[in-house]
Order: C-alpha cells, then sequence, then structure tokens
C-alpha cells in the first residue's frame, strides 16, 4: 500500500499527457481543458472531507494561549513542559529556551538519571537561569516526580477548552475532542536553596 500515492500521481499524469497531447494533435482549444477535467474528477469526491477538515482545525485558540504564557516568562528562562506540543511553539516562535518535562516523568523510578536532571536544573539556576515549569493540566505537578516539587506557583490560566483532532490510521477520517486544559507556570527551586 505504500506505493499506492505515488502510482496513482503517476497514472494521473499519465493521463494527463495523454488527454493534453491528443487535444493538441486534432487543435482542439482550450489546452488547458484536460487539466481542468482531471482536477475535477479528483476534487470533487473529496470536496465534503475537504470542507469538514478546513472547519475544524487542531488546537484553535492555541496560539492565544500561549502567548499569554511567553508574555509572563523572562528572558533567560528555562522551560520544563509536561508535553511537547507546548514547548515547540514557546521555542520556535517565541524564542523561549525549553526542556521536555517528559525526561523527568519517564526518569522517576530511576534515581540516579533522575538526579542528573535535577542536577541539570541547579546547575541552570546557578548560572541565574530561572527555571520555570509548565503544567497543562488540572493535575498540574502531579505528572512529575516529588523530587520536582519544590516550587512556587507564578501564574494560573484558570481552565479552558480546545478542540484536538484526532486522525484515524489510515488519514482518511477524523474526529474533534474537547480537551480540558489548565496552565500553571511554576518557579522551580532547588530543595537545597
Amino acid at each position: 500500500m505504500a506505493f499506492a500515492l505515488p502510482l496513482l500521481a503517476l497514472l494521473a499524469a499519465s493521463l494527463l499527457d495523454t488527454l493534453t497531447e491528443w487535444m493538441r494533435r486534432r487543435e482542439l482549444r482550450p489546452a488547458w481543458l484536460p487539466s481542468a477535467l482531471l482536477a475535477a474528477l479528483l476534487l470533487i469526491p473529496t470536496l465534503p472531507r475537504m470542507r469538514a477538515a478546513w472547519r475544524s482545525g487542531d488546537y484553535p485558540g492555541l496560539s492565544a494561549r500561549l502567548a499569554e504564557v511567553s508574555a509572563r516568562l523572562r528572558p533567560g528562562d528555562v522551560v520544563v513542559t509536561d508535553a511537547p506540543r507546548w514547548g515547540t511553539p514557546l521555542a520556535l516562535i517565541h524564542g523561549h529556551s525549553v526542556l521536555n518535562g517528559d525526561f523527568f516523568h519517564q526518569r522517576a523510578s530511576d534515581p540516579a538519571l533522575l538526579a542528573v536532571g535535577l542536577n541539570a536544573l541547579a546547575g541552570l539556576r546557578a548560572k541565574g537561569h530561572r527555571v520555570i515549569i509548565l503544567t497543562s493540566s488540572r493535575a498540574g505537578m502531579s505528572y512529575f516526580p516529588p523530587e520536582l516539587n519544590t516550587v512556587s506557583l507564578l501564574w494560573t490560566s484558570g481552565p479552558f477548552q480546545l478542540n484536538r483532532v484526532i486522525h484515524s490510521q489510515r488519514g482518511n477520517r477524523f474526529a474533534v475532542t474537547e480537551v480540558n486544559l489548565e496552565f500553571q507556570l511554576l518557579e522551580w527551586r532547588p530543595p537545597t536553596e
């Protein structure tokens, strides 16, 4: 099945070329007619799905919410997020230094690896960086191991909802669900500080 789409594209291009050549030999006008017919044949059956997909974006309103978060951060802050979907725009669009909090979540059962991460955060604080933890659910800091819970709350967005698009495995259908979120910014300090 991996070759189905490239094969379809080649067949469509071949058909288009054959039709165009046929029209050219007979000096039929307009020459763009085969292209328009082929495009119509390919697009018309997918119009309802295309229209539904256009109307339902993934996480509409997220940009404004992350701009709120970014406005509360200072230059030089290092943000530890509980999900890469928040960290990536904060890093690429807003220019903040972001760490994936999954490291701490996944290493909670390994004290040696967890200590490496905590020492790295302590080193960043020692160099003058604030370490800010961004949580996105009402569970807040319970996502992270207890060793990371020496925090003070800086800001909370309050509860809000965003739509999330769930795609089928084949990518031919999708559903939209509501996700309940609540952003919190918490400043982390090592327990020894």
